[in-house]
């Protein structure tokens, strides 16, 4: 093998709160914030998070542990991301879990156990519609809204396990990787039309969405009709639209 082309400028150990107890610990993910607040952020196999910063802004300076947020998830922390305009954190570990904490004050604000009990593989964020996207090891892709209690679309696109997805967000693609090959998936979001303004003058009480493409083959000469319930003077009424 040949030698590694950099320098070893610091080792740090000695960072578990449990370190007294003559035990291993690593850490199995590690990421890098950069900018005014630069930041390493490291997530070791007892599911804490610890918070790296430099001990001042020479070019020798070295990282000092700022804080742990320990017991962060129950088990070891497979991933880490950071969002550095809404200065948030998002983690993922053995416990099955999706967790999102605050930069500053270290408050978690989000946590989202995977429905079909197993890992989640790799996060990212989508920074045009502030949206989380996660996949697991069973083939599933989660498109995750962290601000709402439901807002969270799921597709099982692949029957193998998803190794690392990754946001193209100039084309609108999702990078997925598998253990077979790698997929390129073009995301398309549904938009408003417009609102039909000339509709009911009462309360609708129904909707019916028919596939138009399906109507088109239909074998009756007869043109296709749809079916619309409408309430009117306290009964119900079923009108024919050729």
């Amino acid at each position: 093998m040949f030698h590694p082309w950099f320098t070893c400028c610091q080792i740090i150990q000695d960072f578990s709160p449990r370190k007294g107890f003559d035990h291993i610990v690593y850490i199995n993910s590690l990421v890098t914030k950069f900018g005014e607040n630069l930041t390493i952020y490291g997530g070791d196999t007892e599911g804490n998070i610890h918070l790296f910063k430099p001990e001042s802004w020479k070019a020798d300076s070295v990282f000092l542990l700022d804080k742990t947020i320990s017991n962060f998830h129950r088990l070891t922390v497979i991933s880490i991301i950071t969002i550095d305009k809404d200065n948030s954190v998002f983690t993922i570990g053995y416990d099955q879990k999706i967790k999102g904490f605050e930069e500053t004050s270290g408050k978690q604000f989000f946590s989202y156990k995977n429905p079909h009990k197993c890992l989640f593989t790799s996060i990212c964020w989508d920074f045009q519609y502030q949206e989380l996207i996660s996949c697991d090891e069973l083939g599933h892709l989660y498109f995750i809204n962290v601000h709402s209690d439901k807002g969270v679309q799921e597709f099982n696109f692949y029957t193998q396990k998803i190794l690392k997805i990754e946001i193209i967000e100039q084309l609108s693609q999702l990078l997925v990787v598998c253990e077979n090959f790698i997929d390129v998936i073009r995301i398309k979001r549904t938009a408003k039309q417009g609102n039909i303004i000339d509709g009911h003058c009462g309360p609708i009480i129904g909707l019916e969405i028919v596939d138009p493409n399906k109507l088109s083959f239909q074998k009756s000469k007869d043109p296709a009709k749809f079916i619309i319930i409408k309430k009117k003077f306290n009964q119900y009424q079923n009108v024919l639209i050729d």
